[in-house]
Order: structure tokens, then C-alpha cells, then sequence
């Protein structure tokens, strides 16, 4: 597939979904047009490569840093998240928030010492009603900056409309409380939480600037996912390859995600928040229309026929959806999917065209979509939910659609240890999930013996749970789904490879000898140097 090509499928998507967004919040005005196009300068400059290591390097080095806010998107708050945790604990930070309203420090002051409760502070400060933000999405900030006592002021001034005239006047509210921070703490490390168009150096920065010219000191300003810099870095085929580049002498812009996945979190927000006919049927009718995109996408990068027009999508306020279950399956087929319900995975029922949502996000989105698209292709019968016989076949099934999210959002990660285990405690909470992840190893520890050209002498444990074999797989897949992805990315792996990969049917009776062919084959190729797995 030609880069050209594929950076088209994705601009495609982004400008769909912007002008989903642009429909609720109809026309911007021109004023509005203005202030933003100040931030949009900003990536304008000559940038760089850089790392996570230089980044953090230059914070330490700083009195000051701003740090841009996607406020819907939560990837945008951990990655604040992350860069505090990295910071030495023995540097002194104070942590500035535009989420809170300076008017009401004493408020947070008493949250932050113990002293109110987090559903007391969230009323007193009209947490929903003022910012409206998902509190799950700040709420770890606020706990990291608690357990290293950090001190954390609110900044904001809320404005009854969004003007220019009231953004402005917003930057040189919270510039003032900045400049006075500055001055008072000189020898701490003030670090901004702020809304990303605020963080235009004419815009908050310069703020506190006109206020601090009594000495010097060291800024720096972090933004997030720039669209600009994400295609040109598509157009070098290294999208998926940079972290972090350098914009100007102090300013940095980490990519965390593909712009369409920033977007749409901002979009099912406006949905979920302000749309008054915002229901389960429009939810559905929306999930569809998306998965139905995201399907061609995946078509248009494979090159083949695949157009994903009849999937019927089924949400968690659907009435219906226990008919559809007792329609399509078996007994105990219905105990796996009822389980992948309760526990919020979104699915495809394989060899129907039917599929569970379980949140209208872009990675549960293309999760229905990648299962479509294999199922297509691979021209699967049934589900693989016959257990454990289906067992292989659903890892294999279960990589392949990972790998498939990874080409429409390729900053989707496998599940780290402590990821499952904070999952699995609660899916399992008699063994805090110490089946699945048990299975899981004895079935990668075969695996490492194929590799090696040696008989397996690992004992199967035995296993009560059929939801076992499911989560077993889901971690396996992902593992594997993720070595796909970096090979292919790395040219290991070439299209055609994949296409074939796609198009195999895990149910003929040859695959089990292909699956062990293919992970040998994996386990044969070169390793990826340490910093280049880092990079992908």
C-alpha cells in the first residue's frame, strides 16, 4: 500500500469525524478562528526528533512548564500523569490547574489535606456543571500530587460565553497567579496543566511573561498530538516511530495518538454530554456508521472488496440484545458473550454480522471493526467460542484483530502486568485472576519450547472457568498482535505476508500446524534493538 494512500484513508476519517464535531457546536466564529490560529503557528516551525529522556531533561532544567490539555481526551491527562511520576520525588513541584477555579482554593486546599471528601469537593466546586470533564480522567493527578504532597492551585476563571475577548481575559487571570507563583516559589518546579490552545506563546505564556520582569527563568511548553507534525511525520513512514519532537528551542509536542482517536474522544463526549436526542438508538446508528468507516479503511489498506454494509451494532441500553444472543448462539456460547458484556469488551458474533459496542470509543469501535474484517476475509463460520477446543484458533483470532486496531490507532498498547492484574482481580475476583494469567504462561511457555526445536514437557493446568480460555487468549493475541504490528512496520512483514495471515481459516484442521509454523517463524526473526522497540 502506497503511504500516500493510506495518509489519504486517515485524513479521510479525521475530517469526518471534525465535522460530526463541528455539527454540535455549529459554526466557529471568527474571533475564535483567530485565537486558535495562534496555537496552529506554533507547529509552523522547524521541529526535530527528540525522546521522552531529552523532554524530561529539559523539565528538570525548568522553573516553569505548561503543559497542554485535550480536556476530553484522556490519553492527554496521562500523559501528564506520566512525566510527574517520572520526575525525582525529592524535586519540589506545584501543580497548576485550569480545571479548578482559582476562586476556589480554599476548597481544594481542604480536598488535598484530607479534609473533604472527593464527592463532598466535586459538588462544592460544581465540578459537572462548571468544567463537565470526565473527573475519572484527573482524578489520578490529583491522588499523585496528594501521595507526594504536592501543592496544586487552581487557575481557572470561568466565562459565561467563549469569545476570544474571554479566552484572553482567562490567560491573563491565570498568567497573574502564575507570575505570583513564580515569584514566591523560586526554587520549585511550577507545572501547568492548561487547556492546549492557551499554551500559544502570545497567548498564556505571554501572560505571565508581562508579569515577571524582575529575573529570569526557564520555561518549558509541552504540547500534545499536533495534527500538522503527525502527517509530516506519515509522509517518512515514522508516525508510528517518534514519541516526542522538539518545536523551537523550549517547546516540545508528544504524540500519543492518531489525530482521528484525539477527535473522536472530543466528539463522543459532545454526544454523551450535550446532545439532547443522545440515546441508545443514535448511539447504535453512530457506533454503525463508524465501524462501517473504519471497515473501509482496513479494505482500502489491504486492497481488497470489503465494505462492512451489513453489520448490525447492539449497545449495553439495548432491550434486545439477550433475543439476538439466544438467536445466534449456544448455550455456551451465550456464557461467553454475556460474560464479554459484563465485563465491557465490545465483540463480533462471528459468521453473523452482529456486533456488541460497549463503549463508543475509537479503540472499542475498531475492535468491531478489525473482528468484521478478519471474519470477512477469513471467511469464518461461527464464533470461536467452543472452549477449549477453539482455544488456539481464538489466539490466533485474537492477535490478528489487535493487529488490525493497531493500523487504525497505532498507539494502542497490550495490557501491561499490573493492567491485568488490576483487570483480572475484578473479572475473577475468587483467584484474582490467577487462572487466565496461569493458562496463559503454560500456553507461552509450549510456544518458547517450539522455538527452540525442543519437546514441550509443560503441563496444561487444569481450568474451571470457560472465561479463562477467553482472557487467556486476549493476552496472548495481544502479544502476538503486537510483534505483527512491529514487524510489519519494520518491513518484516510485508502486506502480502499479512494478507494471508487474514484470509487463513482457523477452523480447518491444518491450523493448528500453521500456528505453530508461524510462531516459530516469529521466533526466528531478528529482535528489535531496545531502542527501536521503544520507538514503535
Amino acid at each position: 500500500m502506497a503511504q500516500y494512500e493510506w495518509m489519504v484513508t486517515r485524513r479521510e476519517i479525521l475530517e469526518q469525524v471534525k465535522r460530526q464535531v463541528g455539527a454540535r457546536l455549529g459554526v466557529e466564529p471568527s474571533d475564535l478562528k483567530e485565537y486558535a490560529s495562534a496555537y496552529k503557528r506554533e507547529f509552523r516551525k522547524r521541529w526535530v526528533e527528540s525522546s521522552k529522556e531529552e523532554l524530561i531533561s529539559a523539565i528538570m532544567g525548568a522553573q516553569l512548564v505548561y503543559g497542554g490539555d485535550f480536556h476530553a481526551f484522556s490519553q492527554a491527562q496521562r500523559t501528564h500523569l506520566r512525566i510527574l511520576r517520572s520526575l525525582p520525588r525529592d524535586r519540589e513541584v506545584l501543580l497548576g490547574l485550569e480545571c479548578v477555579e482559582s476562586k476556589d482554593q480554599a476548597l481544594l486546599d481542604s480536598f488535598m489535606s484530607g479534609k473533604m471528601s472527593e464527592k463532598r469537593f466535586l459538588q462544592r466546586i460544581r465540578w459537572k456543571e462548571r468544567w463537565g470533564f470526565p473527573w475519572e480522567n484527573y482524578r489520578p493527578i490529583f491522588e499523585l500530587a496528594r501521595s507526594r504532597r504536592m501543592k496544586v492551585v487552581g487557575l481557572n476563571l470561568i466565562t459565561s460565553r467563549r469569545t476570544a475577548k474571554n479566552l484572553l481575559r482567562r490567560d491573563h487571570h491565570a498568567g497573574q497567579i502564575v507570575s505570583k507563583l513564580l515569584k514566591k516559589h523560586q526554587g520549585m518546579l511550577i507545572y501547568v496543566i492548561y487547556g492546549d490552545l492557551h499554551l500559544a506563546s502570545s497567548h498564556l505564556p505571554k501572560a505571565t511573561r508581562e508579569r515577571v520582569k524582575s529575573f529570569q527563568y526557564n520555561e518549558v511548553t509541552i504540547f500534545q498530538n499536533s495534527e500538522r507534525i503527525y502527517f509530516e511525520l506519515s509522509k517518512r513512514d515514522l508516525e508510528a516511530h517518534i514519541d516526542v519532537v522538539r518545536v523551537g528551542k523550549h517547546s516540545y509536542c508528544v504524540l500519543g495518538a492518531p489525530p482521528w482517536v484525539k477527535w473522536q474522544s472530543y466528539l463522543t463526549y459532545l454526544e454523551q454530554n450535550y446532545d439532547e436526542d443522545f440515546d441508545e438508538e443514535s448511539f447504535l446508528v453512530d457506533g454503525t456508521e463508524r465501524v462501517h468507516a473504519y471497515v473501509r479503511m482496513l479494505a482500502r489498506d489491504f486492497g481488497v472488496d470489503v465494505r462492512g454494509d451489513d453489520i448490525e451494532i447492539y449497545g449495553p441500553l439495548d432491550e434486545s440484545l439477550s433475543q439476538v444472543l439466544a438467536h445466534h448462539l449456544s448455550d455456551l456460547q451465550r456464557v461467553v458473550a454475556k460474560y464479554l458484556v459484563r465485563t465491557g469488551q465490545s465483540f463480533l458474533i462471528v459468521g453473523t454480522g452482529v456486533g456488541y459496542l460497549a463503549q463508543p470509543t475509537v479503540n472499542h469501535v475498531a475492535q468491531v471493526a478489525g473482528e468484521y474484517f478478519l471474519s470477512c476475509l477469513s471467511k469464518k463460520r461461527r464464533p470461536l467460542w467452543r472452549l477449549p477446543h477453539d482455544f488456539t484458533p481464538l489466539i490466533w483470532f485474537q492477535a490478528l484483530s489487535f493487529f488490525l486496531t493497531k493500523l487504525i490507532n497505532n498507539r494502542r498498547s497490550a495490557d501491561t502486568l499490573y493492567d491485568l492484574k488490576a483487570r483480572l482481580s475484578v473479572t475473577h475476583p475468587r483467584d484474582q485472576g490467577r487462572e487466565p494469567l496461569m493458562l496463559a504462561l503454560a500456553q507461552k511457555m509450549v510456544e518458547v519450547s517450539w522455538i527452540q526445536g525442543r519437546a514441550s514437557r509443560v503441563q496444561m493446568p487444569k481450568v474451571k472457568r470457560v472465561t479463562s480460555y477467553i482472557e487467556a487468549a486476549r493476552i496472548l493475541g495481544a502479544m502476538l498482535g503486537e510483534q505483527f504490528y512491529h514487524y510489519h512496520r519494520a518491513g518484516t512483514l510485508s502486506r502480502q505476508d499479512l494478507l494471508l495471515f487474514l484470509k487463513r481459516d482457523p477452523l480447518e484442521e491444518s491450523f493448528d500446524e500453521f500456528y505453530k509454523m508461524i510462531i516459530i517463524h516469529i521466533g526466528s526473526l531478528p529482535s528489535l534493538t531496545k531502542s527501536r522497540a521503544e520507538r514503535l
